[in-house]
């Protein structure tokens, strides 16, 4: 009889027994026995967990072992489905033991039968969306749940799933025909009631900031564990939960439903038609106030430079002055339409939102404003999301595990620690089973110019053409900017043997697709390649990276952040701009060696992780992987 999770997932555990090939890991069996002593003392665990260690069943033996109700949060969607759809079965199997699991996500992936019943008589949408429109309603008569991802055919990125699914603020909840049978609702409430809940980040943020079933969470009350997978994501994920955003689209597309409130409840008031137009106009104009002010490139900038700009201001105060009149107008209807109450505290919403995001307030925050040709946005988050978030996760029942394969910065946990807002909790490391001193090498090309210089992007195609060749299998190139990106392609395009796959060309699973099918591309990305991108074998034997991550300096939100720094006395680069960077290359590292087999080269263009006295943290938090300076190093490594 074993009691303990490491014997489980140890030789004689039933995992080896039960799959074939199941490797016995000793930093699994290890993170797995910190995290039952974590859930037996109801404690807080901040455990980095190397590439291939396998975190997930080292935090779901002991969850199905404990028999306590545990929610497991994830920041991609597609994680999410390993772990609910995979990962979760297997362990259960293996433990010989059932579980009530449940995939909540958030409302926009569920179909709204309201919302499909007025999309589908509406007479406005082309014959394609009318089409498509149908097939959703054939699939609602099949379906369980309701899930945009179980329905084939259509993405939640298509414009008319928009048209049939809800927003938690547009929910007319109770007052809607269809309110026993809502498909979201309906997952919330079997959330409520399963004993692990797989959610994604910002669920868990709204399910710490509310108990209500909306978030179907129930952190605060209901659960005995909860794991942060993909944590270096959490504290970005919260500040953006607890902030304001009030955009161009959402003020219209309130201005629309109210037309539409009025036409269904038959008011037949022209005032209403009168100032839903007044409204829309008054939105345009604050739209071309920005635009005129943000004229060139600046496309974002402080908020604080809107409140001078007089022009917005009386558009703004002038359209928040007609969505009063249009609730003054519309109160005495409100039990006469279903939507017209919801529509009525939208209303209130709005108009709360403009006024808090225009007034001075004590905690700092970063406040900015992006325009488009499409519309602008107003957003503000606080600069310190642990300051709100620490006291919650120390005041509230559950023991806490937030764990990924990138925390420490050269084995200190401090920055994590002090953004997540968590001080007396404990923090281990657990070292990829992976030998990167024997699978990898990292070649640090001499003599590159300054990354800033005119002929840096032409130096970085020069040096892809010298290196594309001598790879066995195909190589990522990681910008930390499209301008760079699109430089670099412009001259590899002619000259490149090998197959060149550009992000931004196709979607980003249909490149992954692509480039293990070639098996020799070079791929070009950004951003989006730099984690969660799982590539095992020789298709992905190299990976490039063009600069050091250095978030940008000259955004509101890092000028907002500096100034936040230095007035606590803080070194706002030593101290967050580097431990920043250096956990982005790791996570860009990490695309490299996936699997016990996979050997690779690691190649760090810029000439600043040698040059300068910070470039050795960056080198120091990578895994302890060879260095040469010398190409040659790189083609002897692939003829090993």
């Amino acid at each position: 009889f074993m009691t303990s999770s490491a014997e489980l997932l140890g030789p004689d555990g039933p995992f080896s027994h039960r799959f074939p090939g199941f490797a016995i890991r000793d930093g699994q069996q290890k993170m797995a026995t910190a995290i039952e002593e974590t859930i037996e003392t109801e404690g807080t665990l901040i455990a980095e967990s190397g590439t291939g260690t396998g975190k997930t069943f080292a935090y779901l033996v002991p969850i199905l072992s404990s028999g306590k109700r545990a929610v497991v949060s994830s920041y991609t969607i597609a994680l999410q489905e390993q772990v609910f759809y995979n990962d979760i079965p297997r362990v259960s199997e293996a433990l010989d033991k059932s579980v009530d699991a449940k995939l909540l996500k958030g409302r926009s992936n569920y179909v709204c039968k309201f919302r499909l019943h007025k999309a589908s008589g509406q007479l406005d949408l082309d014959r394609q969306a009318n089409r498509k429109i149908e097939r959703i309603r054939d699939w609602v008569t099949e379906t369980e749940v309701g899930d945009i991802a179980q329905m084939p055919g259509i993405s939640n990125s298509d414009s008319v799933w928009k048209q049939v699914t809800t927003t938690t603020e547009a929910c007319i909840g109770q007052a809607c025909d269809w309110y026993r049978d809502c498909y979201a609702l309906r997952a919330r409430r079997d959330a409520a009631q399963a004993e692990i809940v797989v959610v994604n980040h910002k669920l868990l943020c709204l399910g710490l900031q509310s108990s209500s079933l909306e978030s179907g969470v129930g952190v605060q009350n209901h659960t005995d564990v909860v794991i942060v997978d993909e944590a270096h994501r959490l504290p970005d994920i919260a500040a953006e939960t607890m902030g304001i955003h009030l955009s161009h689209s959402e003020i219209m597309e309130i201005v629309e439903q109210i037309h539409t409130d009025a036409h269904d409840a038959e008011l037949g008031n022209g005032e209403v038609e009168k100032y839903c137009h007044e409204a829309s106009e008054n939105a345009d104009s604050a739209k071309v106030s920005i635009e005129k002010q943000s004229q060139g490139d600046h496309k974002e900038g402080e908020l604080s430079s809107l409140k001078d700009n007089a022009s917005f201001r009386d558009s703004m105060d002038s359209l928040m002055q007609n969505l009063r009149s249009l609730h003054q107008m519309m109160e005495p209807h409100k039990g006469t339409h279903p939507q017209i109450e919801k529509t009525l505290e939208r209303i209130i919403t709005i108009d709360g939102k403009y006024q808090v995001l225009f007034t001075d307030r004590e905690q700092a925050h970063a406040e900015w404003f992006r325009v488009s040709k499409d519309g602008f946005s107003l957003s503000s988050i606080p600069l310190d999301p642990g300051e709100t978030m620490g006291a919650v996760i120390e005041d509230s029942k559950p023991a806490w595990v937030f764990t990924s394969a990138t925390l420490n910065v050269n084995k200190d946990f401090s920055h994590f620690k002090n953004r997540l807002g968590v001080q007396g909790c404990e923090t281990r490391h657990w070292p990829s089973p992976f030998q990167y001193d024997r699978q990898s090498l990292t070649y640090l090309p001499p003599d590159m110019p300054d990354p800033g210089s005119f002929e840096y992007d032409e130096r970085v195609s020069e040096l892809v053409l010298q290196v594309a060749p001598k790879v066995k299998g195909g190589t990522f190139v990681l910008f930390t900017n499209y301008r760079s990106l699109n430089n670099v392609e412009g001259l590899l395009e002619e000259s490149l043997a090998q197959p060149l796959l550009v992000q931004g060309a196709h979607s980003r699973f249909d490149l992954l697709e692509m480039f293990k099918e070639h098996g020799n591309s070079v791929l070009l990305g950004t951003t989006s390649f730099w984690e969660g991108v799982d590539v095992k074998g020789e298709a992905l034997s190299c990976v490039i990276v063009t600069k050091l991550p250095f978030a940008p300096f000259d955004t509101p939100i890092m000028r907002a952040r500096r100034q936040f720094m230095q007035d606590r006395g803080m070194n706002f680069f030593r101290e967050w701009q580097v431990p920043v960077a250096a956990l982005a290359l790791k996570q860009g590292a990490g695309r490299l060696i996936r699997d016990t087999a996979d050997r690779g080269v690691l190649v760090i263009c810029d000439p600043r992780i040698r040059t300068k006295d910070y470039g050795q943290i960056f080198l120091d938090t990578l895994p302890d992987m060879r260095q040469t300076s010398d190409v040659r190093g790189v083609e002897q490594f692939f003829n090993q």
